[in-house]
Order: C-alpha cells, then sequence, then structure tokens
C-alpha cells in the first residue's frame, strides 16, 4: 500500500514539473511612428514630460523646418520612492519620415494659422539673434574651472576621479541616438538631444534594456526641456 502511494507521488511530482514552465519573456515594443503617442510640441523654454508606460515608449519630436538647429534636455528618470529600485534602460532614436500628403490642393490658412507662424517665425529669428548670456561675476568661480580641472585631478590625483565634468550631458544626435544605463529611484540621467536645421521629426523609444516596457512600479519619465 505504502508502495503504491509512493509511486503514485513520485508520478505526480514528475507531471507537475513537467507540466510547469517559466513565465513568458516580455514582449519588445513596437517602433514608434509620427503618430506614436508622447508627442513633444514645446517652444524654447518649455518643459514636458513624458510617461513611457502610457505611451509604449515612444516620444515623438516634431520636425525642424527653421534654419538653426534645435537643441532639447532629456532626462531618463524614475520618481520611484523605493530606496535601491533600478531597471537598465535603453534609449533608442529613429529618424521618421514625413507623413503623406493629402491627396488635393490645400485650403488657404485661417488668419489665426497665419498670425501663429508669424510668431514662431519671429521667435525663431529673435532667439538665433540673442548674444550668448554671461553670468555676474559673483556667480563665476575665480580658483576653480571644473571643465578643465577635472582632467587634471584625474592624471595627476586619482584615477577614481573622473576625467570629465560629471555635469555635463553628452550631446548626440536624436534621430540617431543609441544610449544605455541604469534608472534609479528619485535620479535621473542626463542627455542633449540634437536636431539640425531642415531635419525631420525623429523619436525616442525608452525601454529596458532588452526592448520590453518598463515597469510602471519604477514610475518611470521621459523629461524634456526644449533649450533652443
Amino acid at each position: 500500500m505504502l508502495k503504491g502511494l509512493w509511486a503514485v507521488g513520485v508520478s505526480s511530482l514528475m507531471a507537475a514539473a513537467c507540466s510547469s514552465s517559466s513565465p513568458p519573456a516580455p514582449k519588445p515594443l513596437s517602433p514608434c511612428t509620427t503618430t506614436s503617442g508622447g508627442q513633444v510640441n514645446i517652444g524654447v523654454a518649455a518643459y514636458t514630460a513624458v510617461d513611457p508606460t502610457q505611451t509604449a515608449g515612444c516620444a515623438v519630436f516634431p520636425a525642424n523646418p527653421g534654419s538653426a538647429g534645435v537643441q532639447y534636455l532629456v532626462i531618463a528618470q524614475s520618481a520611484s520612492s523605493v530606496p535601491d529600485d533600478s531597471q537598465a534602460f535603453k534609449l533608442g532614436g529613429t529618424g521618421l519620415a514625413a507623413p503623406p500628403l493629402t491627396s488635393g490642393p490645400a485650403g488657404p490658412s485661417s488668419i489665426a494659422q497665419q498670425f501663429d507662424r508669424t510668431l514662431r517665425l519671429a521667435e525663431r529669428a529673435l532667439a538665433a539673434q540673442a548674444p550668448p548670456r554671461r553670468h555676474p561675476a559673483e556667480l563665476q568661480y575665480v580658483k576653480w574651472q571644473f571643465r578643465t580641472a577635472f582632467p587634471t585631478f584625474n592624471s595627476k590625483c586619482s584615477s577614481k576621479i573622473p576625467a570629465v565634468f560629471p555635469l555635463a550631458p553628452p550631446a548626440v544626435t536624436g534621430s540617431s541616438a543609441q544610449l544605455a544605463g541604469m534608472l534609479r529611484a528619485g535620479s535621473g540621467n542626463y542627455y542633449l538631444m540634437q536636431q539640425a536645421a531642415s531635419a525631420p521629426s525623429f523619436a525616442l523609444l525608452f525601454s529596458t534594456s532588452a526592448g520590453s516596457a518598463l515597469r510602471t512600479s519604477l514610475i518611470p519619465q521621459l523629461a524634456v526641456l526644449r533649450l533652443q
């Protein structure tokens, strides 16, 4: 009797082991398009934040029809308050083709549209002509020149000191950006996204290192500030 029960128990365990399987791997996010969520339409010095969990990881930047380049400060950050919460992330840029033209001639612009276009062109012209800002003397360091001091400290004092000023974000072209890092709770990763004059729109896909959606519990955000 005991032998029979033992055989039944072993067979049940074997059946459970064979039937059990690991959970399916998360599906990779789809490529971004011009109509994806997370549209970033902001003027100079304006700010917005994109929630990648609501936009399938996408942040779409408009085309730059002007004669001057556009620059964005992009911050991949986590608003989680859980200590030591983190996840590896990837930020990939893709150039987007212009949407197809609608059939038939376009109607005349309304007065409101013409006025808005005039203001935008004047804003771009004014921003291009503005002289570089000079900081007051009381806000300038007399002894420390961080951008040149860090390489000196690294070579002469200790290799543990960064060779590059750590608060200077790397500058990349938005449409070809391929960035990766660690998303940590309460912290962010800073990047300068550049867009050339007369360049088409581009998108950033904010995902895990495997290309899937980031954890919602990490409260990921892609903060964007347009600098010029």
